[in-house]
């Protein structure tokens, strides 16, 4: 009953629009040419090629625009990085899926969880300062964490934010570096290895300089040549 209701006044609006144009027809034709006529025709026509012409426009921007934020989010998604998108509270507004690889859950069920949850205890407060910090000031700051996923071993992390100018949210970029610090770890104790090792050596000099030096003098002492 309400459709038709509705359908009854669009017509009657309709009708009281062609009625009403149909007057102001007729009125400027009793007061124009026929040149005018044939006039107002092509100003018509050509006012109607503009609209067309400017909704081409209008549907090729819309298209361009579109596959530009489709290009974006094929980008955002299958980033190698980690995004991340957090407010003040360090709660998860946004990410993109190797965000969601870094702390091993589904992406849906990681929105508007506390990122800090997903932080070791050793590395909470280097994080509560890398947030704060990126807030205070839209200059970038930057930090090593560790996250502790639940499919995984730790992974070792390096943050990237800088905060918006509004203040609503910071933008941070994860970067996994567990390799690398594993790397620098297996370096740091072949270095230490080889110290020991090269400290044993010269130890060992040492004692051989010594122990010849006490045979030469047992030697000498004994009426005989010094052998070394």
């Amino acid at each position: 009953m309400k459709n038709q209701d509705t359908k009854s006044k669009a017509a009657i609006l309709r009708e009281k629009a062609e009625e009403s144009l149909k007057k102001k027809f007729s009125k400027r034709n009793e007061n124009t040419s026929e040149f005018d006529t044939q006039k107002l025709f092509h100003e018509l026509e050509v006012h109607q090629i503009e609209l067309e012409m400017q909704n081409e426009e209008l549907m090729l921007a819309r298209t361009a625009a579109e596959e530009a934020a489709e290009k974006y989010t094929e980008i955002f998604d299958f980033s190698p990085l980690g995004y991340f998108g957090l407010n003040k509270e360090g709660i998860i507004t946004e990410l993109n899926l190797s965000g969601a690889e870094m702390i091993g859950k589904d992406r849906s069920n990681l929105k508007n969880s506390i990122f800090s949850l997903f932080i070791s205890s050793d590395t909470k407060s280097i994080f509560k300062n890398f947030l704060e910090g990126s807030f205070k000031s839209n200059d970038r700051k930057s930090c090593e964490i560790m996250i502790t996923p639940e499919k995984y071993l730790p992974r070792n992390i390096h943050l990237l934010g800088t905060g918006l100018e509004n203040g609503s949210q910071c933008l941070i970029n994860a970067l996994d570096i567990t390799e690398r610090v594993q790397a620098e770890k297996i370096l740091s104790d072949k270095s230490k290895e080889l110290q020991i090792f090269y400290d044993l050596m010269v130890d060992r000099e040492l004692k051989m300089v010594e122990l010849k030096k006490e045979v030469n003098e047992l030697l000498k002492a004994s009426g005989k040549p010094e052998k070394y």
